[in-house]
C-alpha cells in the first residue's frame, strides 16, 4: 500500500516536472489557484507553465485578469475556471494554445457566464475538454478553434458540453472541430446548432442544390427532389426516410457525417422496402451519450433481409458501451 502511494506520487511529480521543463524558470507559476495575493507574480511570458485554477474565492476582477494575461499565448499545464462569477473569459483573449495533456480543460458551473469569447484560441491539447453547467451560456464563441486532441498514447479526448443554457448552440465550424476528428469517440453533448451565416452558400437550413452542410433534419418523403442532396456531406440533425418511392439512397453518395445532439428524434430512421441503404462515403453517425443511434423503420421493426448495408460505414459513435445502438434489429 505504501509502495503504491509512493509510486503514484512519483508519477505525479515526474509529470509535473516534465511539464514545467517546457518553460524557462521565470515563466513557471507554481500556485495552483490564482488569487488576489499572488496575481502580481504571474509571469509576463508568452509561454507559461501552470496548472491554473480560477474560482469564486479568487477575488479577482476581469480587469486584473486581463492585465495579468495580456502577454499569454501558450499555457502548458492545465486550466480550470469553475464556480466563478465572470460573464466570459475574454481576459484570455491573447491565448492561442493550451497544452494540458495530463489535466482537463474545464470551464464549468459559472452561473453568470454567457460565452467563452476566447477569440484567438486555435488549439486545445487535453484528454477532457469540458464546458458544462454554465446556466446562462448560449454560445462558445471560439471562432479560430481548429484542434482539440491529446498527444499521449493511448489517449482519446472526451468532449463534455452539457447542462448549459437550454438555448446553447455551437456553430458548424466549432462542431466540425470535434466531428471530423476520428480520435474523439465520447461526446457528452446536448447542443443546438447555431443559425448558419447568411453568406455561407454551402450551408443551408433546407435541402437545395449545391448545399454541403444541412442544419436541421433531412426528411426524404414522397416526391422528394434528390438533386437537392447530391452534394450533401454533413447533416446536423436526423436522417429520416419515410413514405418515399426511392429504391435506394444513392442520392446521398457524398454524405460523410450525420451528427445529432438534441436527442429529440432518432438519429437515423429508414422505411421498409428499400433495396439498398448503402451510402458509400458515410464515415460516422455521431450522437450524444444520452441518445441512441438506431437505424430502423418508422414502426421500429428491423429492416428487411434483402437490404444492402453500408460498405464503408466506420462506426456508431456513442458511449457508454451499454447504451442503445442498433442496426437491422441487432445491437452493435
Amino acid at each position: 500500500m505504501v509502495f503504491t502511494l509512493f509510486l503514484l506520487l512519483f508519477l505525479l511529480l515526474k509529470t509535473n516536472c516534465s511539464t514545467f521543463q517546457d518553460c524557462e524558470s521565470e515563466c513557471i507559476f507554481e500556485p495552483v489557484k490564482l488569487i488576489s495575493t499572488n496575481i502580481g507574480s504571474f509571469p509576463k511570458c508568452a509561454k507559461v507553465c501552470s496548472f491554473l485554477k480560477i474560482d469564486h474565492s479568487s477575488n479577482l476582477t476581469h480587469e486584473q485578469l486581463t492585465e495579468a494575461f495580456k502577454n499569454l499565448e501558450t499555457l502548458v499545464g492545465g486550466l480550470e475556471i469553475v464556480n466563478a462569477t465572470f460573464t466570459d473569459v475574454k481576459f484570455l483573449n491573447s491565448l492561442t494554445r493550451i497544452e494540458a495533456n495530463t489535466s482537463p480543460v474545464r470551464i464549468s458551473n459559472n452561473e453568470k457566464m454567457i460565452e467563452l469569447g476566447m477569440v484567438n484560441l486555435t488549439t486545445v491539447i487535453t484528454y477532457n475538454f469540458a464546458v458544462s453547467g454554465n446556466k446562462e451560456m448560449t454560445v462558445l464563441n471560439l471562432p479560430k478553434l481548429q484542434i482539440v486532441d491529446c498527444q499521449l498514447s493511448p489517449c482519446k479526448p472526451v468532449i463534455s458540453m452539457w447542462n448549459n443554457n437550454q438555448n446553447f448552440c455551437m456553430t458548424t465550424e466549432e462542431m466540425k472541430v470535434f466531428l471530423l476528428n476520428n480520435r474523439i469517440e465520447q461526446f457528452y453533448v446536448n447542443s443546438k446548432v447555431c443559425e448558419p451565416a447568411g453568406d455561407n452558400m454551402k450551408t443551408c437550413k433546407m435541402p437545395e442544390v449545391g448545399c454541403e452542410e444541412l442544419v436541421g433534419n433531412l426528411e426524404i418523403r414522397q416526391d422528394f427532389d434528390t438533386k437537392t442532396v447530391n452534394s450533401l456531406k454533413i447533416i446536423y440533425g436526423s436522417l429520416l426516410v419515410q413514405n418515399s418511392t426511392l429504391d435506394d439512397l444513392s442520392c446521398l453518395g457524398n454524405l460523410t457525417h450525420v451528427a445529432q445532439f438534441d436527442g429529440l428524434k432518432p438519429v437515423v430512421e429508414i422505411q421498409e422496402g428499400l433495396k439498398s441503404i448503402k451510402m458509400a462515403n458515410l464515415e460516422r453517425i455521431v450522437t450524444s451519450v444520452w441518445n441512441g443511434a438506431h437505424i430502423q423503420n418508422e414502426n421500429k421493426r428491423k429492416l428487411g433481409n434483402d437490404t444492402e448495408i453500408f460498405e464503408n460505414f466506420a462506426l456508431f459513435e456513442k458511449t457508454p458501451q451499454n447504451a442503445p445502438r442498433s442496426f437491422d434489429g441487432l445491437s452493435c
